[in-house]
């Protein structure tokens, strides 16, 4: 993030544009690997819904707007998810130095996509194609280079007492005791909306099936029918990391911005439930892309809604306290440059 503001300021100048052009780049960056992977699983169709998805959907939205750690994130996490299905899914295992490259640079962004790398492992131990990579040296060798590239985030906290590790894994594990499961489950509907809710339950059914062997029994859906592999990458990519939130959730807070990667590896298949909404004949398929415009034309007013009020205000809706986190930077930099220079 200090990389990205610096390039952004030099380009741009010290202002807000200048601090939050770099996310913009990070945001159509991982618009691309997600319009990728889309278009290798299910073509040019769900890959342009899945720009759609990207552009309205709250979280990935937002996150183009703010210079936070989640902005080089998902940019990883999507890249890294991309080659990394061509690595384990497509066995085009010449990709592995690049997925090495995509987990130690997230790692300089935000300690959380390590889970992707915990995912990729779990895949491997569950695919029998792909445990075979456990006997080729590239994926040891991405691992080398993935701690080189975090090697400046790790002599850092190593010369501070891994202070920054601490607080992310020791620190969290001590925060007071809460019980966050229905928080994340808000977030998650906040984070899929309704109709993207109604396909990762029709998935997660699926999904449950094929491991009681069961699977033709939950095809349905054609955007569903894929081969089990595929279905078995989307499935350990997106229920891994989310498990281990949940399980954290039982007793500690849990906070939005966690779950937007986490969903990732799903937006393939929402963009291709989104295409079949879209051209569908059945009553299901009806009601579904009505579910869908529901929620882009309430995502779409809400965010006008949204910079409304944070821009001119909205008569008889006073700020609240959170609220200053999006329009007091220029009162905070005035208050340090004042302590800087007294």
């Amino acid at each position: 993030v200090a990389l990205s503001i610096y390039v952004g300021e030099l380009a741009a100048g010290t202002s807000e544009f200048g601090v939050r052009i770099l996310a913009m780049f990070w945001w159509s960056a991982a618009a691309f690997f997600i319009y990728k992977l889309t278009e290798l699983i299910y073509g040019s169709k769900a890959a342009v819904a899945s720009i759609l998805l990207w552009s309205l959907l709250p979280f990935y939205f937002a996150v183009g707007f703010f210079m936070s750690p989640d902005a080089p994130l998902v940019t990883f996490w999507a890249a890294g998810t991309y080659f990394l299905f061509r690595i384990l899914v497509l066995g085009e295992v010449r990709f592995w130095w690049v997925a090495g490259l995509c987990l130690g640079l997230g790692f300089l962004g935000k300690y959380s996509i390590a889970l992707l790398g915990f995912s990729a492992v779990v895949f491997m131990i569950i695919d029998p194609a792909a445990r075979r990579q456990f006997l080729s040296p590239s994926p040891y060798l991405a691992g080398l280079l993935a701690l080189l590239c975090a090697s400046p985030v790790l002599y850092w906290n190593w010369q501070h007492d891994w202070a920054s590790l601490a607080f992310q894994s020791v620190g969290r594990l001590n925060a007071e005791s809460e019980f966050s499961l229905p928080s994340l489950l808000a977030f998650l509907l906040l984070t899929l909306m309704p109709a993207g809710v109604i396909i990762f339950g029709f998935a997660f059914k699926r999904w449950s099936l094929a491991l009681c062997g069961c699977g033709d029994k939950a095809a349905g859906s054609p955007c569903m029918q894929l081969s089990p592999s595929i279905h078995s990458f989307i499935a350990v990519f997106t229920l891994t990391p989310l498990f281990v939130f949940v399980f954290f959730s039982l007793s500690k807070e849990v906070k939005i911005n966690w779950l937007g990667p986490v969903f990732i590896p799903l937006l393939p298949l929402l963009s291709a439930s989104l295409v079949e909404a879209f051209e569908g004949h059945s009553i299901f398929y009806k009601r579904m892309w009505r579910t869908w415009l529901a929620t882009f034309l309430l995502v779409f007013f809400g965010f006008g809604l949204f910079f409304l009020y944070i821009g001119v205000r909205i008569p008889g809706i006073p700020y609240t306290y959170k609220m200053h986190k999006f329009m007091g930077g220029r009162e905070l930099a005035r208050k340090v440059l004042e302590l800087e220079n007294p």
